[in-house]
């Protein structure tokens, strides 16, 4: 359990660098009038990736922090949590897309 929350915190720190990174560059990139790597022209489109990346990347660090070696060896997920975390991606995704 040591070892799980290590690597989790230290993830985890590493992710909410990672997201303020890209929440500056296209926050400046929009109101410099150019458009970012991404594609984001405008705020409406760079608060839609940051809530993408968030899911995505909250919901999948649990796939990576819970063992040392490939996550889909033994031992696997419990059915019910796996399946939670693939519908939260699908409806995010969703959510996203249309609206």
């Amino acid at each position: 359990m040591k070892n799980i929350l290590t690597t989790s915190s230290i993830l985890g720190v590493f992710a909410v660098i990672q997201s303020m990174i890209m929440l500056v560059y296209g926050y400046m990139k929009i109101h410099s009038g150019a458009t970012s790597i991404f594609g984001v022209t405008d705020q409406a489109q760079l608060q839609t990736l940051m809530f993408l990346q968030l899911v995505v990347g909250g919901h999948l660090l649990l796939f990576v922090t819970r063992q040392a070696k490939w996550f889909f060896q033994k031992p696997y997920l419990a059915g019910s949590l796996f399946w939670a975390i693939i519908a939260t991606q699908i409806f995010a995704a969703c959510m996203c897309f249309f609206g």
